[in-house]
């Protein structure tokens, strides 16, 4: 549980990370995942609304897949993200949702993406949870 005021900021949480506009920015970061890691360009925006300012705020990033500028290396796999985060705060708690959705590279049909992993990952994970599931229901 965390209590007490907090301040989003969303500067400096990426090593390559470039300002746009007030409340924006683009970094080329890269993205680290059970798979490995993936080359990623993210344009992002933070979102408040001056009435709920000390209320609500929501951050809404989006893939740059095909940037001249700051272009893929060849033979590295990339990520092509759409996500967003919305903190809402009130007198005794706060409520984080997230949604983040991947879909990873398929220009480079030389990279061979090892779905076994990706597999035993998210099935591993679905056991500790009726794990931990079960587990809560009986003491309760």
């Amino acid at each position: 549980m965390v209590q007490g005021d907090i301040s989003i900021g969303i500067e400096n949480h990426a090593p390559s990370q470039k300002h746009l506009v007030t409340e924006a920015f683009y970094t080329t970061s890269p993205l680290n995942h059970p798979l490995g890691q993936f080359q990623r360009r993210v344009i992002c925006k933070k979102y408040i609304d001056p009435a709920e300012q000390d209320k609500r705020c929501i951050i809404v990033c989006r893939s740059v897949v095909d940037d001249e500028l700051w272009p893929f290396e060849k033979n590295a796999p990339y990520a092509n993200e759409v996500y967003w985060l919305l903190l809402e705060g009130n007198t005794t708690f706060a409520n984080l949702k997230l949604y983040h959705k991947v879909q990873f590279s398929v220009c480079y049909p030389e990279i061979k993406m090892p779905c076994t992993r990706l597999k035993e990952h998210f099935k591993s994970l679905r056991q500790k949870f009726i794990h931990h599931a079960t587990h809560a229901a009986i003491a309760n």
